[in-house]
């Protein structure tokens, strides 16, 4: 009688019944905004992106730079759910790695210095697919 694997769970990687503060990093992309939908009644959101975001949640306006904003950004934060730059048109290849790096790079002292777990997103169509299953 052959075993028969059960399907994951596809519930959201932080539904465990505790309510944790989230920074959601990307907030404005399409995928930010599924997310903070989909956790926003389960946890205390904060959004963060370079673009200005209308939302009734607590949004930072960032660049994710190297300086005391950013550390600031993830006090108090239990996790940090971080995606990479989208391209803009007018974008060249340098610009995109330049961001992408930069800005993770940026982030992940900060989140070291406060003990946080951290999650990276892609903004991958297979990642996003992944991503928008589990946020259900």
């Amino acid at each position: 009688n052959p075993k028969v694997r059960q399907q994951p769970d596809r519930r959201t990687l932080f539904d465990h019944g505790v309510r944790m503060k989230l920074l959601i990093t990307g907030a404005a992309a399409p995928l930010g905004r599924h997310l903070a939908a989909g956790l926003r009644e389960t946890h205390q959101l904060r959004l963060t992106d370079d673009v200005s975001l209308d939302t009734d949640l607590e949004f930072v306006l960032s660049e994710l730079g190297h300086d005391e904003s950013t550390d600031r950004l993830v006090e108090g934060i239990d996790a940090i759910v971080h995606q990479a730059y989208l391209p803009r048109q007018g974008d060249t290849p340098a610009t995109w790695i330049d961001a992408n790096t930069r800005r993770t790079y940026n982030l992940l002292p900060a989140a070291a210095a406060t003990g946080l777990e951290f999650l990276g997103l892609e903004p991958t169509a297979g990642a996003a697919d992944s991503v928008l299953h589990l946020a259900i």
